[in-house]
């Protein structure tokens, strides 16, 4: 549900024109500097998650980041090479999967993560 608060953001909105599909969720996402840290986990628990027609895909838009921090996804066979995603990129994320994130930077990183419908015409985005 949304809340007052999404009014203050219209940026918020640009991006959003940007994915087509339902958006089901939309958040910011804070990561303290210093060594603030996401452990290794998966969403396991979110079976909408996915890229096929119909599933929730999370998709991650870097709104303020450093060069220290450090994302990691690893496939079903143990594989993931660290990646620090930029500000004006946009990330499809397989949740489902181990991840993790580190900031060791000197400022927080915030992501806004948004879980939007899959379908053809997002995939052909990605």
């Amino acid at each position: 549900e949304d809340t007052p608060l999404r009014k203050d953001f219209p940026e918020i909105e640009t991006l959003m024109n940007l994915l087509p599909g339902d958006k089901h969720r939309i958040r910011l996402m804070k990561l303290k500097s210093g060594g603030g840290e996401l452990r290794r986990h998966t969403d396991l628990v979110d079976p909408d998650q996915g890229i096929a027609d119909g599933k929730l895909a999370r998709i991650h838009f870097p709104i303020v980041t450093n060069d220290k921090v450090e994302f990691q996804n690893w496939d079903w066979d143990g594989k993931g090479d660290p990646i620090n995603m930029k500000v004006g990129e946009a990330w499809y994320l397989d949740v489902r999967k181990p991840h993790r994130a580190v900031n060791s930077g000197d400022t927080p990183r915030i992501h806004m993560v948004v879980d939007v419908v899959s379908s053809k015409e997002l995939r052909e985005l990605l």
